[in-house]
C-alpha cells in the first residue's frame, strides 16, 4: 500500500548565523505540518441492491458513466509520530460483499472499539489491543458512482452526503446520525432513520417511511404516502397523497394532503394547506389550516385555526380553542372548549361543559344550531342573518336578543328560563338555534 506524506526537508548551505536561516527555522515551527493521505479506488459490477456505510467525512454520490459502480476516497490524517499515522492508515480500507443482486461496502477502521478526541487529538483503541494516541486532522472525501440502481442504502455517521440530481435511483434507505444529506429525486420508495441532522430532497415518489429524532426532512415534492415516527424535528413538504405521523415536539408544514391525514401528536405546530379528511390525537398542539376537509379531533389544550373546514367532529376535547374563517359544520363535545366561527354554512351540535360557541354569520344554507350542558355561552353576532328560530330552556341561565324578534314564549320560573323567538320574516320550518343545560347563556346581536 502507497502512503504519501508531503514534509519536506530544505536544503542548501547557509551560515550558522544567517538571518535567512532564522526566518526559515521561524516559518518551520510554525508552519502545520502536511497530512499524510491514502487513496482507495476500487470497481464494481453493477448489481440493483448497493449499500454503502461511512463514519465520518464527506461522501458524494455521482451517476457513472460506465456501467459500473466505483468508488474512490482520499483520506488524510495527521499524528504526532509518522509510524502512528502509518499504521491509522493501514487500518483505514473498504470492506466489500458482491452477489448478483447485492454489493455492500463499508470504509471505516478495522475491528475499531473506541475512538476518544481532546481538542484537536485523538486517541483510537482497536480489538486487539493496539492504540494509536496524538491523531488528529482526520477527514474523508470520497465519491460513490452508481449507474441506474433499484435500491440505494447509504448507513452515515457524522458526515456529509451530496447525492448528484442525476443519480438514477428507485428506493433510497437511509439511516443517518449526525449528517446532512442533499439530493435530487427519488424514483421509488424513502426510507429514513435519522438522528441529528438534516435531509433535503427534491422529490420523492413513492411512500415515506421511517423514524426521526432531531432531524429536518425538506422534500419539494411529494406524491406517495408519508409514516413516519418523529421527535423534535422539522418537516418541510410537497404534496402527498396520504400522512400517518406520529409526532412529538415537532413543526410541519405539508402543502397539501390529497387523501387521509392522520395525526397522533404532542406539543408540536403544524402548518397545513389543503387536506381532505383528517383524524387528529393532539395534545398543546397549534394548527393553522388553510383548507381542510372533514376533521375528527381528540384533543387537549389544542388550537386549530381554519381558513375554511368542511366539518368538525369533537370527540372527547378538553381545553381547546378551534376557529375558522368558514365552517360547514360542528358537532361532538368539550369541556373548556371555545369554537368561534366567522361564517356557519351548515350547522351546530355541541354538549360543552365551561365552553363557548361563537358565530358572527349565517350562511343562506344554514339549517340549524343546538347547544347543551353547563357553563357555557353562545354568542351570535348575526347581522342581516338569514330567517330562524331561537329557543332557550335553561337553569341559571340568561337570555338576550334583540329589539324587533317576535316572541312566542317568554317564561321565568324560579331558576328556569323558556323563551322561544321568531326572527323577521321567519316561519316555523325555519332553521332552529336551540340552548338547554344550566349555568348558561344565550346571546344574539
Amino acid at each position: 500500500m502507497n502512503y504519501t506524506n508531503n514534509r519536506s526537508a530544505g536544503s542548501g548551505r547557509i551560515s550558522l548565523f544567517s538571518p535567512l536561516l532564522l526566518l526559515l527555522l521561524a516559518a518551520t515551527t510554525l508552519r502545520a505540518a502536511d497530512p499524510y493521505t491514502k487513496t482507495i479506488d476500487r470497481t464494481f459490477a453493477a448489481v440493483p441492491v448497493v449499500i454503502f456505510a461511512q463514519d465520518n467525512g464527506h461522501l458524494e454520490v455521482r451517476p457513472a458513466t460506465d456501467g459500473q459502480i466505483r468508488f474512490v476516497a482520499h483520506i488524510s490524517i495527521d499524528a504526532s509520530e509518522e509510524a502512528d499515522a502509518r499504521r491509522f492508515l493501514e487500518r483505514m480500507d473498504l470492506r466489500a460483499t458482491a452477489s448478483s443482486t447485492l454489493l455492500q461496502l463499508r470504509l471505516d477502521l478495522n475491528r475499531v472499539t473506541s475512538w476518544k478526541t481532546t481538542g484537536n487529538r485523538s486517541e483510537v483503541k482497536f480489538a486487539d489491543g493496539e492504540r494509536i494516541r496524538g491523531v488528529r486532522n482526520f477527514d474523508v472525501r470520497a465519491v460513490l458512482y452508481v449507474p441506474p440502481t433499484r435500491s440505494l442504502e447509504l448507513a452515515m455517521r457524522f458526515s456529509d452526503v451530496a447525492i448528484d440530481h442525476q443519480v438514477d435511483l428507485t428506493d433510497l434507505r437511509l439511516e443517518l446520525n449526525n449528517t446532512k444529506l442533499y439530493g435530487g429525486a427519488v424514483g421509488g420508495n424513502l426510507h429514513v432513520n435519522a438522528l441529528f441532522g438534516s435531509i433535503q430532497l427534491v422529490s420523492a415518489a413513492g411512500s415515506i417511511t421511517g423514524e426521526m429524532t432531531n432531524n429536518r426532512l425538506e422534500l419539494r415534492r411529494g406524491g406517495g404516502d408519508l409514516r413516519l415516527n418523529t421527535r423534535f424535528s422539522e418537516l418541510e413538504l410537497g404534496p402527498m397523497r396520504n400522512v400517518d405521523l406520529v409526532s412529538t415536539n415537532d413543526k410541519v408544514a405539508i402543502d397539501t394532503v390529497r387523501g387521509h391525514l392522520q395525526l397522533n401528536e404532542r406539543f408540536g405546530r403544524y402548518r397545513l394547506g389543503t387536506t381532505g379528511r383528517a383524524d387528529i390525537t393532539s395534545t398543546n398542539g397549534d394548527y393553522t389550516v388553510e383548507r381542510g376537509g372533514d376533521y375528527t379531533v381528540n384533543g387537549r389544550f389544542t388550537n386549530i385555526t381554519f381558513g375554511e373546514a368542511t366539518s368538525l367532529v369533537l370527540e372527547g376535547n378538553a381545553n381547546c380553542t378551534y376557529r375558522a374563517d368558514r365552517l360547514g359544520e360542528v358537532r361532538g363535545q368539550g369541556s373548556f372548549t371555545d369554537v368561534r366561527v366567522d361564517e356557519l354554512t351548515g350547522s351546530a351540535d355541541l354538549r360543552l361543559t365551561n365552553g363557548e360557541l361563537q358565530v358572527d354569520r349565517l350562511a343562506p344554507s344554514f339549517t340549524g344550531i343546538r347547544v347543551e350542558g353547563s357553563f357555557f355561552d353562545v354568542d351570535l353576532r348575526l347581522a342581516d342573518a338569514v330567517p330562524f328560530r331561537a329557543r332557550a330552556k335553561l337553569t341559571f341561565g340568561k337570555v338576550e336578543v334583540p329589539d324587533g324578534m317576535t316572541v312566542r314564549v317568554d317564561e321565568e320560573r324560579n331558576s328556569q328560563i323558556e323563551k322561544y323567538y321568531l326572527t323577521k320574516n321567519a316561519t316555523e320550518a325555519s332553521p332552529l338555534i336551540e340552548v338547554s343545560g344550566s349555568n348558561a347563556s344565550l346571546r344574539i346581536r
